[in-house]
């Protein structure tokens, strides 16, 4: 897990860069501090889960309101915020969770003017580091953190109770997440649902209005179709999300191919198909001398499913979301039968429904509309709403004009 983390750290290092950056500087950003502060409820999400307290969390983000009139995302978005944030979190259980640290990019939309102006969608997806995790002698009820280094999620709907020129005053509802991904057991994870309050502090000398900026001009919005391959690596500990520690760590081995449409330079819609590799499943047909799945032991340690998803890109960077529908998995039920039901909705739903979630850093600006890009991702993947393994991959982008 630690190398991983290394890896996916300065993936989103470059990606805080780039979200700090203009391409093209026609009109200064508004450069702001926002500090804010949530209470929550955690979530349980397993019978006997330890006792907890509400948990509580501060952060900071710095973060630009992007103007650029010659962006697409910026005019399709309505002026979005983008940025980086630090949180400090006392998680509900010092003596099991300790303190977590989590550092993300972010990004917060904005409604059209209207009814809903003064709503702003905030999201985040980053790493997270805990004080303390499981460990079998001196921490053992801690089945929520495995690890010390961990993927983080927030999200906050924000309403803006007040604003002027210099000052934006927020109250809002959210939620928060972090787990390892899989990649070292126990492994439940801590959710959370949240209330919060935060300040946005612009930092320009200039006179602006921060919900009205000077123009918006009407742009011709133009659609592009797109063929796409992805190649990818992942980590996963063999076993359920309780564990048992210390079993093998294996990699999980995957291909995409899809195509879609590009909606206005800012919006991907795909769809394709991936394949799969468990190695993990493989060592464990061999081993076992699994019935009916030893005569092919690579084909039934494989995964084949089709997917829809859609990308939301930001110049060079861009947050991704999948949800397929599993074609050929014939060693899940097998691997899930140890340890629960199968004839349950929650098996039905995992064995059929993976998903994805994550980020892509590309190499050329996606506004300017390159022909050819390539770009590299860290994606958590999921069975349903359950970690299966983390992942880093490199991908292939062709336009078709």
């Amino acid at each position: 897990m630690k190398n991983l983390s290394l890896v996916i750290i300065i993936i989103l290092f470059k990606l805080s860069l780039c979200f700090s950056q203009d391409s093209i500087q026609d009109i200064k950003p508004l450069i702001y501090v926002e500090p804010g502060f949530m209470i929550g409820k955690i979530m349980p999400n397993y019978q006997d889960f330890p006792p907890y307290t509400n948990p509580v969390s501060f952060s900071v983000s710095i973060g630009k309101i992007d103007r650029s009139l010659n962006k697409e995302w910026v005019r399709y978005y309505n002026y979005p915020s983008v940025g980086i944030m630090f949180s400090y979190i006392r998680p509900g259980n010092d003596s099991l969770f300790g303190q977590e640290f989590s550092l993300m990019p972010y990004f917060e939309i904005n409604p059209p003017a209207g009814i809903l102006r003064h709503i702003h969608l905030k999201v985040g997806l980053g790493c997270s580091y805990f004080t303390k995790c499981y460990n079998i002698n001196t921490n053992p009820r801690n089945s929520e953190i495995g690890s010390r280094f961990n993927w983080a999620f927030q999200s906050n709907l924000f309403y803006s109770f007040f604003e002027n020129r210099k000052f934006m005053f927020m109250m809002g509802i959210g939620f928060i997440h972090s787990s390892n991904g899989h990649t070292q057991l126990p492994n439940f994870g801590i959710n959370s649902y949240t209330l919060s309050v935060a300040s946005k502090f612009i930092l320009n000398s200039e006179i602006v209005n921060l919900k009205k900026p000077e123009i918006k001009p009407v742009v011709k919005r133009t659609n592009y179709y797109f063929f796409e391959v992805r190649d990818g690596i992942g980590i996963q500990q063999y076993g359920p999300a309780k564990g048992p520690p210390g079993t093998p760590k294996n990699p999980v081995y995957s291909f995409s191919v899809a195509g879609g449409i590009i909606l206005g330079n800012c919006f991907k819609l795909l769809t394709g198909f991936t394949y799969r590799f468990y190695k993990q499943h493989y060592d464990h047909i061999i081993e076992n001398k699994t019935p009916e799945l030893l005569d092919h032991p690579t084909l039934n340690a494989s995964n084949l499913f089709y997917y829809i998803g859609f990308e939301m890109l930001f110049g060079y960077v861009s947050t991704d979301l999948e949800v397929g529908v599993n074609i050929y998995k014939p060693f899940y039920k097998d691997f899930y039968l140890p340890y629960a039901s199968v004839t349950t909705t929650t098996y039905k739903l995992k064995s059929l429904i993976p998903t994805r979630l994550g980020l892509k850093l590309y190499l050329f600006d996606t506004n300017k509309i390159p022909r050819n890009n390539i770009y590299a991702g860290a994606n958590i993947n999921a069975n349903y709403t359950q970690a299966d393994f983390s992942e880093l991959s490199v991908g292939y982008v062709r336009i078709i004009k």
